[in-house]
Formats: C-alpha cells, sequence, structure tokens
C-alpha cells in the first residue's frame, strides 16, 4: 500500500462532484477491505465512503437495479458447467472445466456458436464448448439466474452513473476483464496507480467498437476512466529502503547502484532440506533486531505460508512469540474433506476401489478403530472380487456408534444430514484441539455451499463434491505467545480476514502483504524468491484463444502484476529487507532465481547488465555478500526440527544381518498345536529354503512379510490353482477310469481334465475359503491366459503317460505334522506334500509342482570331477518332504521330482540304485546332475541324512539371530524384495 494513498484519496473524494454523489472504492478482492477502510478511518475520511470489492458491488447493485435474477456463485456456475459438460462429447478434466468457468464468468455475453462468415472459425472442440456455453445460458435464464459479465453489460443502461464518484485502488489496469472496463469507463471512474510500479500505458483506455459483429474490446482514446499516478512520499522508513524503492524496476544502466548498509538482506538455502531453517533463522535475526513494543511485525511472505508456519510457530511459541498465519489448504487436504470426497467417491463409483476404501479407512473421520482399519484393508485387498456394497458394508459397520450412519446417508445422498453428522462429531470429539476442529469446519462451510448449489440445480451433491477436492478453503492461524507448542499448531482458527491484534510474526503470501500499509513491519522476509514459486510466462491457454476469437482480447500483465504487488509489499517494510531463495533443487540442479529476487539484486550491481562483480560462491552483488547467509544441508537433525537435539548421545550402528540377543526369541513366533508348544523353532520346508537361498531374504519376506497383501493374478496364484487342478484330476480319474494315465486313457483323461479344470475354475469364484489366494480373471486378458493354463495341463497328460509308468498316484496334498510337528533339524515342521507316487515293491517318490524350473533345482551340478566336495542343494524342500515320509510312513524314496506340468519338464534326484531312467523323462543333463550315487553320499537315505545335518548347522545360526545377506545359488536374489541390499547378486524380477 502506498505511503501518499492517503493524501490522494483525501483529494479525490468528494472532488468535482455533486453533494449528492456517494463516493465508492473498489479494490481487486476482498481482503484488501479491512485495510483500507482502517486507514480511512485513521485519517478520518471513511465517513459516507463504500469501500468494496469490485466484484461484491456489482452484485450489489443488481440486486437494487437489475431484473429479479439472482448472480450465480462460483459453486453453482462449476458445478452446472460440470453436469452439461458431462452430457456433452467433451471430457470433464479439471482444465476444460476451469476454461469453461473463467469464459463464463468472464465473457458469456459474446459467446455464440461459429458462423461461416466468421474469420476465424471455431475449432471442433471449440464448437463443442460453445454449445456447453450455450446450454449453460439457457439455464441461467430458465433459473432466473444471471453471469458476472451479463451484470457488467447490462448494468450501465440501468443506473445513473453520475450517482457514485467511483475510484479503483490497487488495481492493475492489464488485469481488468473487457467487460470490467467497460462497465468502469461507463461510470467514470477514476484508477489510482502507485509511480513506485511505473506508469499506466494506453491499455488503460479502451472502446467498444462498433464495426464487429461482437464487442471488441481495444486500446483507443474514447470512453476511457481517468488514471491518477500516486507518488510515494517519505516515510521513516531505512534510507536504504527508501532508496530501493525508487530504484526498483526502473534501473538503468547510468543509475548508481543503492548503497548496502545492511537494510536490505540476502538468505540462501543450499537445497530444499535447508529451506525451512534458512526462513526461520532469518526470522529469529529479525526479532533479535526489532524492538518488542516499537517493532511487532515481522512478515513473512511465502507462496505456501502453511509450511512455514507449521515448522516455525511451534519454535517461536517456545520462545515466547506470538505469530498468526494467512494461507490455504486444498480441500483434499483437509481430513474431513478427504473423507467426504474418498466416501462420496466410493458411493458414486460402480468398481469397488480397494485403495480408496484404505485411504478412507485410515481418516479419523471414518470412525474405525486403526487395528480395524488396517485388518479390514488387509481383507479388502486380498479379494480382488469384493464388490461394492460389501466394501461400504464393511466400513459402515466398522465405525463408531457417532458416524455408522454417515456411509448410509451418502449413498442416500442426504448430503445436508450427512454434514450435520460430521459437525456434531467436531465438537463432541474435537473440541480439545480448537485449531484443528475449526480447520475441519471450514472445510465443511465450504462443503455445505457446494451441497446448497448442487441441490439448486437439481444434481447430486454426493456426485458433485468429487469434483470439487482442489478447492482453495482459505485459513488463519492465530497462536498465543504464551501458549507452549510442540509437535503440532493446535490454535484457534479464525476467518481470513478476521485476524485481530499484532503479532510478532505474520506468514502470508504476496497477495496478502501487498495489502499492508507502508512501513508498518520492521521486517519484511521475501521468501522462496525462485522461478518456479514466482514464475512470470504469460500463459494464454485454451479460455484466451476463444475469448479472442469472440472479440475479448484479454491484456493480462503477469510482470507487471508481480512488480505491482511485490513493490507494495517492500513500502510496508521499515528496516529490513530479507530477500530468501533455494539455490539447487531436490536433484541438485540449479534452482533458478525468480525474477523479482534478480531485479532487486540488480539495484546494488555497477552493471546491472553484467554479473562478473558478483560473489562467485552466492552469485550475489559484492556489497550485500557481508550481510548473506548460506545455511547447507548438511545439520540434518536441525534443518528437520529446527533445533540441534537437547540430549546428545551415542549408541552402536545397527549392523544389517544381526538381530540383538533381547529380539531372538521373537525370530520365530510359536505356533500352537491344540493348545501346546513344543521346543524348536516353528517353520515350514519352503520357508527352511527360503533361509538356505539367503537368510536376509527368509527375514524381509518371511519374517516381516514384505510383499505386497493383494490377491493378484500372478505365478503364486496360478500355481495354487494348477495344484487343485492336478489333485482334483486324479481324484477323480482314479474313481472313474483306473489308478494311472496310460497311452490308451489318454483320451478319457483329457476330459476328465477339461471338466475337472471348469469345476476348478468355477470354485475360485464361489468358495468363500479360497480367498486371498485365487486365480480368478477379471478381464478378458485374464480369461485368455487362465484358458492358455488348461491348453498345457491338456499337454501335459501325454507327459504325464511317461512319467513313472510302474508307479501309481497314491497320495495328494498329503499333510504332515498337522496334531504333532515333524521334527528336522531342531525345526517344527508342518506342511503338505503336492503328490506320493508308490510302485508294488513299496517305493514311493515324491512330487512337487512347480510353475517355472531352472537349473538351481538341480541336485548338483553336471560335472565329471569326482572329487567335488559334497554342498547342500540349492533346492531343499522336496528332500525335506522326502525325510518327512521316510520317517512317517516308513516308506523307502526313490526319487524326488520337481515336475513343471506347464511344459513338461523335471527336475531333481533320483537313486540309481533303486529306480532306471526308464522311469524318468530326464533331459540328459539334468539326469547326470541328479544321479545318486554322488561324492561320498552312496544312497538315498545317506543324502537326507547328510543334508538334515548341514541344514541343522543353519538352523542354530538362525536361532542365534543371524540373517545376514548372503546369497547363495543363482536365484536367490531373482524375487527378493529388498531392492537396496548391498550383496544383491542380480535386480529382481516383479
Amino acid at each position: 500500500m502506498d505511503a501518499s494513498l492517503p493524501f490522494v484519496l483525501e483529494q479525490q473524494i468528494g472532488s468535482g462532484s455533486g453533494i449528492d454523489t456517494q463516493p465508492v472504492l473498489l479494490v481487486p478482492t476482498a481482503n484488501r477491505v479491512i485495510p483500507l477502510r482502517r486507514l480511512l478511518a485513521r485519517h478520518e475520511l471513511g465517513f459516507n465512503v463504500t469501500v468494496d470489492s469490485l466484484g461484491r458491488w456489482v452484485e450489489s447493485l443488481w440486486i437494487l437495479f437489475g431484473d429479479g435474477s439472482t448472480p450465480i456463485s462460483a459453486e453453482e456456475r462449476r458445478i452446472c458447467l460440470i453436469s452439461l459438460l458431462e452430457q456433452s462429447e467433451l471430457d470433464t478434466t479439471d482444465g476444460i472445466v476451469e476454461a469453461a468457468c473463467r469464459i463464463a464468468r468472464e465473457g458469456l455475453p459474446v459467446v455464440r456458436i461459429s458462423d461461416e462468415q466468421r474469420s476465424l472459425p471455431l475449432s471442433p472442440m471449440e464448437e463443442a464448448l460453445a454449445q456447453v456455453l450455450e446450454s449453460y445460458r439457457l439455464w441461467l435464464r430458465a433459473h432466473q439466474r444471471i453471469e458476472y459479465a451479463e451484470m457488467l453489460s447490462l448494468l450501465p443502461d440501468r443506473i445513473d452513473a453520475t450517482h457514485w464518484q467511483v475510484l479503483g485502488v490497487f488495481f492493475l489496469a492489464d488485469s481488468l476483464t473487457p467487460f470490467e472496463r467497460e462497465f468502469l469507463g461507463a461510470l467514470n471512474a477514476t484508477l489510482l496507480v502507485s509511480g513506485s510500479n511505473g506508469t499506466l500505458t494506453d491499455n488503460s483506455k479502451w472502446v467498444v467498437d462498433e464495426k464487429k459483429s461482437s464487442p471488441s474490446r481495444k486500446a483507443n482514446s474514447n470512453a476511457c476512466y481517468g488514471t491518477h499516478h500516486v507518488e510515494s512520499v517519505e516515510t521513516s522508513r531505512a534510507p536504504e529502503l527508501c532508496e530501493l524503492s525508487h530504484l526498483l524496476f526502473q534501473r538503468s544502466a547510468s543509475s548508481k547502484p543503492v548503497n548496502a548498509s545492511g537494510a536490505v538482506r540476502v538468505a540462501l538455502a543450499c537445497g530444499p532440506e535447508a529451506q525451512l531453517l534458512s526462513v526461520h533463522e532469518a526470522i529469529l535475526d529479525a526479532v533479535k533486531g526489532a524492538d518488542s513494543e516499537q517493532d511487532p511485525s515481522i512478515v513473512v511472505v511465502l507462496p505456501d505460508p502453511l509450511r512455514q508456519f507449521t515448522f516455525s510457530a511451534p519454535l517461536l511459541a517456545q520462545q515466547g512469540i506470538s505469530c498468526a498465519c494467512q494461507g490455504s489448504k486444498l480441500l483434499c487436504d483437509i481430513d474431513v474433506g478427504r473423507a467426504l470426497i474418498d466416501a462420496c467417491t466410493l458411493v458414486d463409483d460402480a468398481a469397488a476401489e480397494t485403495a480408496l476404501a484404505a485411504d478412507y479407512s485410515y481418516n479419523p473421520f471414518a470412525g474405525i478403530w486403526y487395528a480395524t482399519a488396517f485388518y479390514s484393508d488387509k481383507l479388502h485387498r486380498g479379494n480382488r472380487l469384493i464388490e461394492q456394497e460389501e466394501l461400504l458394508c464393511d466400513l459402515a459397520g466398522h465405525a463408531e456408534e457417532d458416524l455408522q450412519g454417515l456411509i448410509g446417508l451418502i449413498e442416500q445422498d442426504d448430503l445436508p444430514q450427512a454434514l450435520s453428522v460430521l459437525e456434531s462429531y467436531i465438537v463432541r470429539h474435537f473440541s480439545s484441539q480448537p485449531g484443528y476442529a475449526a480447520e475441519q469446519f471450514a472445510a465443511l462451510q465450504y462443503v455445505s455451499r457446494v451441497v446448497e448449489a448442487a441441490l439448486a440445480i437439481g444434481k447430486s451433491p454426493a456426485q458433485m463434491i468429487r469434483h470439487v477436492e482442489t478447492a482453495q478453503i482459505p485459513l488463519a492461524f492465530d497462536t498465543d505467545s504464551g501458549s507452549q507448542i510442540n509437535d503440532q499448531i493446535d490454535s484457534q482458527i479464525k476467518d481470513t480476514s478476521q485476524i485481530k491484534g499484532t503479532h510478532r510474526v505474520l506468514f502470508c503470501t504476496l497477495d496478502e502483504a501487498a495489502a499492508l500499509e507502508p512501513a508498518s513491519a520492521h521486517t519484511i522476509i521475501a521468501a522462496d524468491m525462485t522461478a518456479q514459486s514466482y514464475p512470470i510466462v504469460e500463459n494464454v491457454d485454451a479460455a484466451d484463444t476463444l475469448l479472442a476469437k469472440w472479440g475479448l482480447v484479454t491484456t493480462d500483465n503477469k510482470m507487471a502484476a508481480s512488480r505491482q504487488k511485490f513493490s507494495a509489499a517492500l513500502l510496508a517494510a521499515r528496516n529490513r529487507v530479507v530477500m530468501q531463495r533455494t539455490m539447487h533443487n531436490g536433484l541438485a540442479d540449479e534452482e533458478q532465481p525468480a525474477a523479482l529476487f534478480e531485479e532487486v539484486l540488480d539495484c546494488y550491481r555497477g552493471d546491472p547488465t553484467s554479473r562478473d562483480s558478483d560473489d562467485t560462491t552466492t552469485r550475489v552483488p559484492i556489497s550485500l555478500a557481508p550481510f548473506t547467509h548460506l545455511s547447507g544441508e548438511e545439520h540434518l537433525v536441525e534443518n528437520t526440527l529446527g533445533h540441534a537435539q537437547r540430549v546428545a548421545s551415542e549408541t552402536d550402528r545397527p549392523i544389517m544381518g544381526s538381530i540383538t540377543p533381547q529380539a531372538r526369541s521373537f525370530i520365530v513366533l510359536n505356533r500352537r498345536y491344540h493348545g501346546h508348544t513344543f521346543p524348536g523353532m516353528d517353520l515350514s520346508a519352503s520357508q527352511i529354503e527360503s533361509y538356505l537361498e539367503c537368510p536376509y531374504q527368509w527375514f524381509a519376506k518371511r519374517r516381516l512379510k514384505l510383499e505386497s497383501l493383494d490377491e493378484g493374478f500372478g505365478p503364486a496364484e496360478r500355481g495354487t490353482f494348477i495344484h487343485a487342478v492336478l489333485e482334483s484330476f486324479y481324484l477323480r480319474f482314479q474313481a472313474e477310469v483306473q489308478p494311472k494315465v496310460t497311452p490308451s486313457t489318454l483320451g478319457q483323461a483329457r476330459e476328465v481334465m477339461q471338466a475337472v479344470f471348469s469345476q476348478v475354475a468355477e470354485r475360485q469364484f464361489t468358495d468363500r475359503h479360497l480367498v486371498g489366494n485365487r486365480y480368478v480373471p477379471i478381464n478378458a486378458w485374464e480369461e485368455r491366459q487362465r484358458d492358455k493354463v488348461l491348453d498345457q495341463l491338456l499337454d501335459y497328460l501325454e507327459f504325464e503317460c511317461r512319467l513313472l509308468p510302474s508307479f501309481e498316484p497314491w497320495k495328494f496334498e498329503w499333510a504332515y505334522g498337522e496334531d504333532t510337528p515333524y521334527s528336522y533339524a531342531g525345526c517344527n515342521l508342518v506342511g503338505r506334500i503336492d503328490r506320493i507316487d508308490r510302485d508294488r515293491a513299496g517305493q514311493v517318490v515324491i512330487i512337487d509342482y512347480k510353475s517355472s524350473l531352472s537349473s538351481a533345482y538341480r541336485l548338483h551340478a553336471d560335472s565329471s570331477d569326482e572329487s567335488s566336495a559334497f554342498e547342500l542343494p540349492a533346492k531343499m524342500q522336496a528332500l525335506i518332504y522326502a525325510k518327512a515320509v521316510r520317517d512317517t510312513l516308513g516308506c523307502p524314496i526313490a526319487a524326488i521330482l520337481y515336475v513343471n506340468p506347464l511344459d513338461a519338464s523335471i527336475q531333481g534326484a533320483w537313486d540309481a540304485g533303486q529306480i532306471g531312467l526308464e522311469e524318468l523323462p530326464f533331459a540328459p543333463a539334468d539326469a547326470r546332475a541328479g544321479r545318486i550315487p554322488w561324492c561320498d553320499v552312496e544312497t538315498f537315505d545317506a543324502l537326507l541324512d547328510r543334508c538334515e545335518l548341514l541344514v541343522g548347522e543353519h538352523m542354530a545360526s538362525l536361532a542365534n539371530g543371524e540373517i545376514s545377506p548372503t546369497p547363495h545359488g543363482p536365484n536367490a536374489c531373482r524375487y527378493c524384495p529388498v531392492i537396496d541390499c548391498p550383496n544383491r547378486l542380480e535386480k529382481r524380477r516383479l
């Protein structure tokens, strides 16, 4: 705000006007109204003077002099256009919705469908958007509503312009819409422009060109409204700041640079991690230099004030420094707003969105206990066939009593009652957190307006709420200097225009800072002055292009607007200005400074076009180098907490791959067998195999269970499905045909396979006990993948005829250790064996189905070196099964086989003294790599005993907390979830 403004207003108000003329001061936005009223009152100029924003004053005039139609609200406009866009061929994207809203507000009177005579025809998409806007205009007429641009175009013919003396304050002529310019011109309005920001150009003059078929607002000497250039007056500001204000944005090569004396300082953060602390240190430095009584205000100007406020306010409160913040949050970033958006989206979508349900259930306004939320999320994600109704019933049923009816109200589209439920919940549960509660109420207030607008238009409020998630909710935070705030800002929140009293520190945006009175603050800290935060690119979007085709040429000068606001903000500083920015982004790339930042620094350079004399480290002029502070990112604790740790402590760095003695009792949790536990670690054969491959992988996958909770459609689910199909196949084949598939029964076997495949596939959808690990396709591609499995299993039957022809399948999914665990290598084992085949002599072969095989499943390397030492096989699962069968059933083991029915291949180990290769269709190399005798192991029994002995040594290491990342085998790291393991052998496969 310019210092000379009161004197100019005193000259202008009432000058050259009659006794009945009503002075009206108009400002661009509502947040500038109250500061201007206070200024007028302080200079005794406020009597009989109306101060209002341009938009609100136009609406009040229309209510008095209009045709009875009601000005449409922003919420009604957005919802109505969304509804019309959904009925059109256009997509309802944020960009199209924003363009439609802007065109409707700024230029609806000139909207027309394209015709052949127009020199600039509309594109098909523009034509469709014009149709939507035309339908919108008809809707307005039918429902007695009127748009802002229509009021501006109609009011000049309905009012007596001589009744008001209109003065525009804080406007940039280029920032006015064409219809606003036309309206102010009709009222002979005077626009007051600060000389510190330069002067107006001919863009302040315009006329309606009657030669065009549509109104065209262009620079012209007719029908203009007056402009007065307000020159700043000297105040009690620091001489350096006065000199900077005169030179800023007007520096020429012949101008002398500003003499640096410390009134202007620079604070630089090396990277984003140091940004918050850099600003906070600038605040503390300003507080030390300010007198608590004479200099109460330190204003921190940022694009996102709430982020810095959340960081600094608790630290300032601990030192007895009060602060306030004016900012905004997205509706979706406020808990109650996010809960409503999630719930409305879940109700409105036909598909069950489990991720969205999880987001809702963890929200405080879902009313679900956290443990219940985690458990229900696990169940939902483990069921890829879950339906929307089941999802909503779970969310509603798990909610506490106060919120159990919320989902039902949203399903009934009774949003007003749903908002009442939430309001009552906030009052009952968050009354001790007034700041948090007020933030939620601010969001509910906006949602309430959206609901009212939707009901007035006749649309479903639940469907409309999901379209306003990016709405900005204005918020204001106010802390008491005597309060102790530690982890969270929790103080009284009020409307942004209602912050009262004096605060040592104020956090606000550039718009709010520009409304401050001159020399009203001790220090202005312009923070985060980067090109990304303050871009000056003149964006010409689809709305500008379409408005231009209809004759409305926008002349918004973004750079001029930024300069005006920035100059006004600097004028508020009495003693000090701090320019702060980040030098590098999160990728360590150089962050470009904002143009405003560089223009301030140019005032201190001997040659504003040269950077040769700058400090090489900070890149600021040499004269400012003594007043420049550089904050590094090396102080991690301070940058995160705002202060160093109060108590210094040292502890040994945890060693990756080791479990402390105190935690070793939790390495494996005990399993209860009918109420009893047994000594030893409760594991499974597959877990032992995983530990042998890599102890750390076992810890991550089996103990921490880092795998996804989602029920998928991958190899794991396919393998379980194939197991069930093969089990059902042989049970039915043996009951209806004969014990073993032979070439003579191959046709019957295929018929049985097709039948059981269909039954098992159907059971995947109907058997609730299978939920979590089913093989259920949910689209055409997945159905083709499942059907391909059937073709592969039918082909496998021919291979089955050659596999163990003298053996018969004996047991399927045979369970062991269920009542009393099977003891193996110091572990208690429980599990199931896919299949056991037995011949007439009582010998058995253990079969473990796998959907993929590799050389890792060989017993040993195919080598002619007879002196090689015995090593544990990379895959131990089937060997452990064989030991359990031998010890439990007393059957001699002839072989263990890993069978892949999808490509008809096998791997494994076989005892040459008990079974011949005529029973085993091995590839030659695989047969040699699985043959026993091997090294000093002569029989299969000796192999099983030797393996258990060596496994026992590894299990003893596990019991002692050994989980180091030591992968064994060629594929040990292939599916390991520990991506950053230093000993990884290969990249992870998904």
